[in-house]
């Protein structure tokens, strides 16, 4: 989560807007006096276009793929 947020937490810093993260998965960006809680990326890009701060190009994410397990390492 933390990953795929990066391009928001660096917007946010180089704007000295303060953050911090939350349990569960959620970032809670102090912005004039107030607190919003950002659950996604989508979220986030809104909450930057609100505030009018140019939004970061975000690549999009494959799923991370792993290798076929090898039939002599199969259990049977």
């Amino acid at each position: 989560f933390r990953k795929t947020m990066q391009p928001l937490t660096i917007t946010l810093r180089e704007h000295q807007i303060n953050y911090r993260w939350e349990y569960p998965a959620k970032l809670l960006v102090h912005h004039h006096d107030s607190l919003h809680a950002i659950m996604t990326m989508d979220e986030g890009l809104g909450k930057l276009r609100e505030w009018n701060i140019p939004t970061p190009t975000v690549k999009q994410h494959k799923p991370t793929t792993f290798p076929r397990i090898s039939l002599e390492w199969s259990t049977t």
